[in-house]
């Protein structure tokens, strides 16, 4: 059974992506416009009452912003995060994560606890970020895997243990570290980036990745895609060229080693069949 991703938009103006086997279709985050997420959907033969479920990583406004739109379409539909995420999303759509809710399918998962979404197994695991209960997702299905992780201040190696055998590997390049330093945000708001808590960099998404390379097990080539790039200190092309240079000086080699895709902030991304 195949396994597919979409990047229906990546970056602060809003975060969703779609993953699919032949029978099941999950949303991770629904923090794009509704009409982005419908209209997404849609160039995939989709209503929103034909998904299985939405995912959520955390409760900030770029991952959650169209999901009240969602289950006005689409009544009942299951929504799953963590019990920090949830507490913190539910109130303010007006529905409460228990079986009274009149509005959603509300469900609570817990880090390092695999669940099943149909023919999707997904395991959630920890990420380091400003946000109540914050989480990644991994899904597997068919032998393949795909993990998402962003929105975390540092990928740690309980992290790279949940992800090195990913198939395909979404990972964080927030930001250029020398353009964040000289830009125009607050000293405050660059400091929080820069923490542990807030946002990888191209030059630490590249270690990440040449550690992920290093420890691999399965001798397939791994795609890698550069996700929610930061539209004040970061561009597609630097990202990839920050991320393949590092990863050139560690001795790997783009379409010998890995494949390397970079999502946009405001597009449709390719989509990836495994």
């Amino acid at each position: 059974m195949s396994l597919g991703f979409w990047s229906f938009g990546s970056g602060s103006s809003g975060n969703s992506y779609l993953i699919q086997t032949e029978d099941t279709s999950v949303l991770v985050d629904a923090g794009c416009s509704g009409k982005r997420i419908f209209t997404g959907l849609a160039e995939r033969g989709l209503k929103p009452s034909d998904l299985d479920a939405v995912l959520i990583t955390h409760e900030h406004e770029d991952h959650v912003r169209g999901l009240g739109m969602l289950i006005k379409r689409a009544p009942g539909l299951t929504v799953k995060a963590t019990r920090g995420t949830m507490s913190r999303i539910m109130p303010r759509l007006g529905f409460v994560p228990e079986e009274d809710s009149p509005r959603a399918n509300a469900e609570t998962v817990t880090v390092g606890e695999a669940f099943d979404v149909g023919s999707l197994r997904v395991r959630p695991f920890r990420l380091e970020h400003d946000a109540a209960e914050p989480c990644g997702y991994s899904f597997f299905s068919g032998g393949r895997m795909i993990s998402v992780v962003t929105d975390t201040g540092r990928v740690t190696d309980e992290m790279i243990l949940a992800v090195k055998e990913s198939d395909l590997l979404v990972l964080e390049a927030n930001y250029e570290r020398n353009i964040l330093l000289m830009g125009r945000y607050p000293y405050s708001l660059k400091m929080r980036i820069l923490s542990d808590y807030g946002h990888v960099s191209n030059e630490d998404a590249a270690a990440v990745l040449a550690k992920v390379l290093r420890s691999r097990e399965k001798d397939n080539m791994p795609v890698f895609a550069l996700a929610h790039l930061s539209k004040e200190n970061n561009t597609p092309e630097m990202a990839r060229m920050t991320v393949s240079n590092i990863l050139y000086e560690e001795g790997f080699r783009e379409d010998r080693d890995f494949a390397l895709k970079v999502f946009k902030r405001d597009e449709f991304g390719e989509y990836v069949r495994l």
